[in-house]
């Protein structure tokens, strides 16, 4: 059994459930339950003997398995990555696969999503494949990028594939390093993540680091002036995907990077009670500071990180607009920006982002034409109706391709 995205900030006792109270759920089938950042999971018993999880399994690298401080024992927790279970769980079959696809297409066509951005850092050759065949079959409709990770750059190379290949239904993107994942480390010599970082621009890719603290984002800029000294390009804008921590000191180097930030503000709507409860006032003003980076004059492209964090992007504009959480007061207020630049970073935001502004982002002669049709002008209604907006219409190269009943 699977499932995902639990966060137990949501839950009463405020803190994952182990291994027995999932037994006591689940008794007779293997259970994984997977956080909503994906960097954990939780097993109950079956599944920790089917992935061979005992007292004796040491930490993997770069992950910890958590034990009973009385029996030695394996809570069932799991953090960072780990191979032992992802080669044991075994893998959903053809026919779960493309139901499963078939009802997350018709979910982002329902949202208005006409361009999907896989930013995920240990997609292959294999995973691209796979790819082109579902938009032959018909089974992928939104346009699609997709990153590869820094393990198969090579195999590309060889291909004679980088950022740019492909056309406008299946583009490559760029290269991920997740320094807490690619690197199998949360805090790599700088070192490494510079020559991991010279060897994506080699082979002809973006650079996309994944940027989730303060730490994460120094090391970004270091590893983006480092590449750009030793092999300077006219055009590379780099990506900094998440990038949710930003001190005003970091401004002007993150400026200076000429990088793109790419982020969620629907993590500002669903996280923010945490953040309120959790981050101290000063540092409040430095999550997702939107404003900030748009007086700095900073790029920015605007996602959902979707399946951890729901995808509707007019939440998302929503958030960014009014600074408003799920429940409890709106966070710096300060750095809210206007409707018009909320909805360019969620379109030619996000064009910009993977060198697709001449074909898409705008509605423009000559553009593809991919629209959407609202049940309200967006300009007229008030901010607090923007959340509850629906699409009426979803429209990909001058064809409906969902419309609502």
């Amino acid at each position: 059994m699977r499932a995902a995205n639990y966060d137990e900030f949501e839950l009463a006792e405020k803190r994952p459930p182990s291994r027995w109270e999932l037994d006591q759920a689940a008794p007779y089938n293997p259970v994984i339950l997977v956080h909503r950042t994906g960097q954990h999971c939780v097993l109950n018993s079956l599944a920790l003997q089917q992935t061979n999880i005992t007292s004796q399994t040491p930490d993997p690298p770069g992950g910890t398995i958590p034990r009973d401080s009385e029996t030695g024992e394996p809570t069932g927790l799991i953090f960072g990555p780990n191979d032992m279970l992802v080669k044991a769980i075994p893998r959903i079959d053809k026919e779960e696969f493309r139901q499963g696809l078939n009802l997350a297409d018709q979910k982002y066509l329902s949202l208005g999503i006409t361009s999907l951005q896989d930013t995920g850092w240990d997609n292959g050759l294999d995973h691209w494949q796979r790819l082109q065949a579902l938009i032959e079959q018909g089974d992928l409709t939104p346009r699609y990028s997709m990153f590869t990770g820094t393990g198969a750059l090579e195999d590309f190379r060889r291909l004679g594939l980088s950022t740019g290949s492909g056309n406008n239904r299946l583009r490559l993107g760029g290269a991920k390093i997740a320094l807490d994942e690619t690197t199998v480390c949360f805090h790599p010599p700088q070192e490494d993540i510079n020559q991991l970082a010279f060897k994506a621009v080699q082979a002809g890719f973006q650079l996309a680091f994944h940027v989730s603290d303060v730490h994460m984002l120094k090391a970004a800029l270091t590893a983006i002036k480092f590449v750009a000294r030793e092999m300077p390009r006219p055009d590379s804008r780099p990506r900094l995907e998440h990038c949710s921590v930003c001190p005003p000191d970091l401004l002007p180097g993150l400026k200076a990077s000429r990088a793109i930030v790419a982020c969620q503000p629907s993590f500002l709507y669903y996280l923010g009670p945490r953040y309120l409860d959790e981050v101290s006032p000063a540092q409040l003003q430095w999550i997702f500071p939107f404003g900030s980076y748009c007086q700095s004059g900073i790029k920015m492209a605007f996602g959902s990180d979707s399946p951890f964090m729901p995808c509707n992007p007019l939440t998302g504009i929503y958030a960014a607009v009014t600074r408003k959480v799920i429940s409890g007061p709106a966070l710096a207020l300060t750095e809210k920006i206007s409707l018009l630049d909320a909805i360019k970073m969620y379109t030619l935001g996000g064009a910009y982002a993977s060198f697709e502004e001449g074909l898409k982002g705008s509605i423009t002669p000559g553009k593809l034409a991919d629209l959407i049709v609202l049940s309200d002008d967006i300009f007229q209604v008030a901010f607090e109706d923007i959340k509850d907006l629906k699409v009426e219409r979803t429209i990909i190269g001058g064809r409906t391709v969902w419309k609502s009943d």
